[in-house]
């Protein structure tokens, strides 16, 4: 049996390098000290087909037989492969043509394995289908334009969740394009239609995340988000008609009803410790590739310690969730139950990103120091 505990720190100079002046209390609160899954990576791919290779992973679709379809981004194909990483096929082709795509920007997996793909440079949504020979067949397709909307409203969900075939809905995601007012991105939540778009009302709008934005003389604006800044992480389940948020900054787990009221249901482990300076210098590195001076905006938005959470995810009624930990040995990743009972914990990635996790499985995107991408695969096992 894991036991937890809550465990109140001072701040000593000598170990996180605070002076009398600039005292910073760390705590911690029902932490696991030890893991109760062993996590195994089973595949570490950069190149997922002859001459190709990851430069931004954006989706890992789950087909019904177990295989994952790769969206990669500049890309015009997707990639089928199997649980263990390996090659099945290419979906899709270079050109204008039916199954072609000039690039794939958004793809989302609806019912029956049906691969629906939006090309925004060649003005097109495709729906692909599998037969049974396993090749990809172009099913249908029609004429898609984006539209940006002066109003709190996206076309296309970042997120597609069925809840019963036909009946399925998005978590959508508005940009600052949106509005030119905007200093944060936001969420909400919405059904779609068979084309998976956006229909009916948009609700239980959220903060996403925080941005800094730089306003130049000729009105141009640059954009700058950081995984530091303040972050909210925001499911939803059907079966009750409830969002799920926890923001990076509290424990509380959050449900938001149909009725917009939001109810605290529950509490997570965290821990509070300060910003890694180092780590927080290299994600600052390209931030004046936007303008000169955007550094400083940046630094202005960010908190004096490290967020609570990396990533949180709503699967099969639990919470899987990354926690920012101080220290490299201790476990980083726990599942619990939507109260924030801890039932699993694991020592698994911490940077992360696009994870998708399937029976014993966890998937994601990861970046190595040199900057290539690649998709990992972990098995997850009791110890």
């Amino acid at each position: 049996m894991i036991e937890y505990r809550l465990i109140p720190f001072i701040c000593l100079f000598l170990l996180v390098g605070c002076t009398p002046e600039n005292d910073f209390e760390l705590e911690s609160y029902n932490l696991p000290e030890h893991a109760s899954l062993e996590v195994a990576e089973i595949f570490r791919i950069s190149s997922p087909a002859e001459g190709a290779f990851f430069s931004a992973i954006r989706k890992i679709h789950i087909l019904s037989d177990g295989n994952l379809v790769v969206q990669n981004y500049p890309d015009y194909q997707l990639y089928e492969l199997t649980p263990d990483g390996g090659y099945v096929n290419v979906v899709g082709r270079q050109g204008r043509g039916p199954g072609e795509f000039v690039e794939t920007f958004i793809s989302h997996l609806a019912d029956g394995d049906s691969l629906h793909v939006y090309d925004f440079n060649n003005a097109r949504h495709q729906v692909l289908v599998k037969n049974r020979e396993g090749e990809w067949n172009h099913y249908r397709e029609r004429m898609f334009r984006r539209v940006i909307s002066d109003e709190m409203v996206e076309q296309i969900p970042q997120e597609l969740i069925t809840a019963q075939p036909g009946d399925s809905y998005g978590i959508f995601k508005v940009f600052p394009g949106s509005r030119d007012t905007l200093n944060a991105n936001y969420y909400y939540v919405a059904q779609v239609d068979e084309n998976i778009e956006h229909t009916g009302e948009a609700e239980r709008i959220r903060v996403a995340n925080e941005l800094a934005i730089h306003r130049g003389e000729n009105n141009s604006r640059s954009v700058h988000a950081n995984r530091r800044f303040f972050r909210s992480f925001y499911q939803y389940d059907p079966g009750k008609n409830d969002v799920i948020m926890v923001r990076n900054t509290s424990n509380e787990i959050i449900v938001i009803d149909s009725s917009d009221n939001e109810s605290v249901i529950g509490y997570l482990p965290y821990e509070r410790f300060p910003i890694d300076r180092e780590k927080l210098q290299e994600s600052l590195v390209n931030v004046n590739y936007y303008y000169s001076g955007m550094e400083e905006i940046v630094r202005e938005k960010l908190p004096d310690h490290e967020p609570y959470y990396w990533n949180v995810i709503l699967h099969e009624g639990r919470l899987w969730v990354n926690l920012a930990r101080s220290d490299s040995e201790s476990p980083n990743w726990i599942i619990t139950n939507l109260e924030g009972e801890v039932q699993e914990s694991f020592r698994g990635p911490e940077e992360i990103s696009e994870v998708t996790i399937h029976e014993d499985r966890l998937y994601g995107s990861v970046r190595d120091s040199d900057g290539a991408v690649f998709l990992v695969g972990y098995e997850l096992k009791e110890m």
